[in-house]
């Protein structure tokens, strides 16, 4: 028999695998997983590993022999709980660990276990058929795959693409987070010149012509991008594991369901249920989801809610309260599914054990309906403070201090105590009632730290619903995360006298930083989002001197070139953004924000806007400017230099 152990820890005896190298496993299969919890817990190497067992295959645990100071004691607890729900017996081994494996399989296989890879299942034999109707069917009509894992879907999409390839001259091209996580599709598929594995990044970039564009695992991708791809191409399947450690697709096809409507309303949706690689309702499976909560879901009702301030009770929970109430556990945790696609098993674990958090949560009549988790960070010392200044040190944690320090300089922000707001979820029949910002008020009310803060993938709903709860955005990184696909924010909203005293230092500086990237190291960045934070920044009003003044009006009443009023302009567009004009729509602002201060060329503008021409766009420019610029005094001419008022 085949088996794989999963530990840290080196033996003479048997040869280890890594918890970071699980995931290169994925594709294979083994009889038995022993995998060593004596240490820690690395429940997200455990959930990838536990789906390369075989149907009739077993999991040992080697669990501590003294759990009095274990690293994750409360996630352990219920682990035990877990494991006798499930009625397993818990062993203390004396004789040598290797003597106790079973020599033989435990339950038999699933029927379809038993199968030639090459003969699909009934469930196969559909999606065979539907991968090949995006190539032969109508443009523009993308295929969703979902299941659970071990139902056989990237075999059947390899089988798929094997047919195909063997029908027609089609170039097919298969993405996936990680090569290893396509490893069983590619196998099915088999080689082929003109079949081609490209990690996301390299296909977002080069967008390189195909037949047909496969996408597995999507639920482990950005949102965005996976938008950017459905936009350019016109033969898609997009695969996804519903329950798994890489993220809960539940989560991720709720989101990516709305840009499918908007897109591409005709797409096609395909489930796979029953299990090929073992029996329906295995014991081994659900052992896991039950451990690892992959199974969690939010609970919801037929009617709408209805959400008023008077009939919401709020609590703050901790985690020996989720220890004893499991079914509150599974709600919350499925609220997270629900609202963070991208919610592990990792989270869970985290949950129950990281000091540095805490749980609030909302209620009607003792259901869940919203809940916040908020990571308590800052109140370094100076010492280290300065160290992480100097770029010498970068502890663990301190998230949003640290950036505030090490991106903006400014060391207050990890001396001072902040309460960031990781995770804040509704339930979707909840949302859009005030149920969030009620939510955020009482951690307002409860907190004793300097300021809030909060740290996410910048799009212009979450922005809007940040800066409508008062907080202020003070960094943009330079780079997508690649969580989310977005640019990743900081946000604060003060609340001692010193945390007051630091967002005015802050915005100051961030308004400043900003508005410089946008011509360098954000000059790719969506101009509607940066106009929005340009609308929002407390700099009013632009400091111009005589010669700026009159450089604007040339250029507005067509006196000059865009070249001679570029400097005047630049000074002056962010305040006057700012001053809330609303005269100028936001195609006109957009090119404001794309040709001034993002540096873009004419022909990148006009097609991105829609304008028919260069002359047109330059017309456009000068009557927004003309418009914008409406309460700009007259150019005093008798007054010379660059000296400002």
């Amino acid at each position: 028999m085949d088996v794989l152990w999963i530990s840290d820890t080196d033996s003479a005896v048997v040869k280890t695998t890594p918890y970071k190298q699980a995931l290169n496993k994925l594709g294979q299969e083994t009889d038995i997983v022993v995998f060593d919890l004596t240490q820690t817990l690395q429940v997200n190497a455990l959930g990838a590993i536990s789906g390369c067992i075989r149907g009739g295959g077993a999991i040992v645990f080697l669990l501590p022999e003294n759990d009095s100071h274990y690293q994750h004691s409360v996630f352990y607890q219920r682990m035990l709980r877990v494991l006798l729900d499930h009625k397993i017996s818990i062993l203390t081994v004396k004789d040598d660990v290797h003597n106790l494996l079973p020599s033989r399989q435990l339950s038999p296989k699933s029927e379809s276990n038993s199968n030639s890879a090459h003969v699909p299942t009934t469930d196969q034999a559909i999606v065979i058929e539907a991968v090949k109707k995006v190539v032969t069917g109508h443009r523009n009509r993308p295929l969703v795959l979902t299941s659970d894992r071990g139902r056989g879907k990237s075999s059947a999409i390899g089988m798929a693409i094997k047919s195909l390839l063997l029908e027609r001259p089609i170039k097919i091209i298969v993405c996936a987070p990680a090569k290893a996580m396509v490893a069983p599709l590619l196998q099915c598929a088999g080689k082929h010149q003109n079949l081609y594995y490209l990690a996301v990044d390299e296909l977002v970039k080069d967008l390189p012509d195909a037949g047909l564009v496969v996408i597995d695992e999507a639920g482990a991708i950005p949102v965005p991008l996976l938008g950017m791809l459905l936009q350019h191409y016109s033969r898609l399947v997009f695969s996804t594991t519903l329950q798994g450690y890489e993220g809960n697709g539940r989560g991720f096809a709720i989101r990516f369901n709305t840009h499918l409507n908007q897109l591409t309303p005709n797409w096609r949706a395909v489930e796979l249920n029953k299990p090929i690689r073992w029996k329906q309702n295995d014991p081994l499976e659900l052992l896991i989801d039950d451990l690892l909560l992959l199974n969690a879901q939010s609970v919801e009702s037929d009617q709408p809610l209805r959400v008023s301030v008077d009939t919401l009770d709020y609590k703050k929970l901790n985690a020996a309260d989720l220890l004893k109430d499991e079914p509150l556990l599974r709600e919350l945790f499925g609220l997270l599914v629900v609202a963070h696609y991208q919610t592990r098993p990792s989270d869970l674990l985290q949950i129950l054990d990281a000091s540095h958090l805490s749980i609030h949560a909302l209620f009607i009549t003792g259901r869940l309906i919203a809940t916040a988790i908020v990571s308590h960070e800052g109140g370094l010392n100076e010492a280290l403070a300065n160290a992480i200044y100097r770029g010498e040190r970068r502890p663990k944690g301190h998230l949003v201090p640290q950036i505030l320090l090490s991106q903006m300089g400014i060391i207050k922000a990890s001396t001072l105590t902040t309460d960031r707001i990781m995770r804040i979820a509704t339930l979707p029949s909840a949302r859009r009632q005030g149920a969030a910002r009620q939510l955020l008020n009482q951690l307002k009310i409860n907190s004793q730290a300097d300021y809030l803060s909060t740290s996410f993938g910048l799009s212009q709903d979450l922005l809007t619903f940040w800066q409508a709860s008062q907080y202020s955005p003070l960094y943009v990184g330079l780079k997508r995360e690649a969580s989310s696909g977005y640019h990743s924010a900081v946000l604060l909203r003060p609340l001692s006298k010193n945390g007051w005293a630091l967002k005015a230092a802050a915005v100051k500086s961030s308004t400043r930083n900003f508005i410089a990237q946008l011509g360098d190291g954000l000059k790719d960045f969506d101009p509607t989002l940066a106009l929005q934070l340009l609308r929002s920044s407390s700099q009013k009003n632009a400091d111009l001197c005589q010669q700026e003044i009159r450089d604007i009006k040339r250029f507005m009443k067509g006196q000059c070139g865009l070249d001679c009023a570029l400097a005047a302009l630049q000074q002056w567009l962010p305040a006057a953004l700012a001053a809330g004009v609303h005269n100028i729509n936001n195609n006109e602002a957009e090119l404001l924000v794309m040709r001034i201060l993002q540096h873009h060329t004419w022909a990148h503008c006009c097609e991105r806007l829609g304008i028919a021409s260069r002359q047109r766009a330059l017309q456009q420019l000068q009557q927004t400017v003309s418009a914008l610029a409406e309460k700009l005094p007259e150019a005093d001419l008798s007054k010379e230099g660059l000296t400002r008022n």
